[in-house]
């Protein structure tokens, strides 16, 4: 019996020595920082409805914070990229291929604001850029195959205020949610390519074409995805 009251005693002891610890690190950290990544496969995981799936139109898949705990000025980031292949059959000899890839990368600086114990909204500037291209070919395969390749790419740089929202669960994990508006300058490419392969009945054949464009958009990118974020 005294050797189980001895090791509560310690018990107690050691866990109030952990959050003491804690609550000094948190009153004497003069920098926060936050990794948040996108959870909604995850959520739509643990929370399934047999709904269909929303792709998300935010692309940028982690994000990183770092705010002043006295002036809650702060620095954000967020860094995406995703890379898929479409293959398409249409006819024995017709083949369809498209190479999507997408990256984009976005930094600014915010002001944080707390609300409440649970609650803490953001708002700043932020700078932007991305590069899009698709690359789909159309193959007729007979004796003189022919492909046809295009390429369109888009280059793209932004900048535009934002606001973002937390929600916390616990002290060092939450829940977040952006959105963004934006004012974009985009370069956008295009190529054609044909290309016809030698046969008995002619020789082979290969003609490019290229144009450019520039245009400018301005868009608002609504809240469409929520973000585990991590205190570090």
């Amino acid at each position: 019996m005294l050797k189980k009251i001895i090791f509560s005693c310690l018990l107690l002891t050691t866990l109030n020595s952990v959050c003491d610890a804690q609550i000094m690190e948190e009153k004497t950290q003069r920098l926060h920082h936050y990794i948040g990544i996108q959870g909604n496969e995850l959520i739509r995981q643990l929370v399934n409805f047999g709904g269909g799936t929303v792709a998300a139109s935010n692309p940028y898949f982690v994000t990183y914070q770092l705010t002043n705990a006295k002036s809650l000025w702060g620095f954000r980031s967020g860094l995406g990229y995703s890379s898929k292949v479409i293959n398409t059959d249409n006819l024995p000899s017709n083949k369809i291929s498209s190479d999507i890839k997408a990256a984009n990368i976005k930094m600014g600086i915010e002001k944080t604001f707390v609300i409440g114990s649970r609650f803490a909204a953001a708002a700043g500037i932020d700078g932007a850029w991305g590069n899009n291209s698709n690359v789909t070919k159309n193959t007729f395969i007979s004796i003189d195959s022919t492909t046809q390749t295009i390429t369109d790419k888009i280059n793209t740089i932004s900048a535009g205020p934002g606001i973002r929202l937390m929600y916390f669960i616990t002290p060092r994990f939450a829940l977040g949610a952006e959105s963004n508006y934006w004012i974009s300058f985009n370069n956008v490419l295009n190529i054609q390519e044909t290309r016809t392969l030698p046969s008995p009945f002619g020789p082979g054949f290969y003609n490019k074409t290229e144009s450019s464009s520039k245009n400018n958009t301005a868009n608002i990118s609504f809240p469409s995805v929520v973000y585990l974020i991590l205190k570090l």
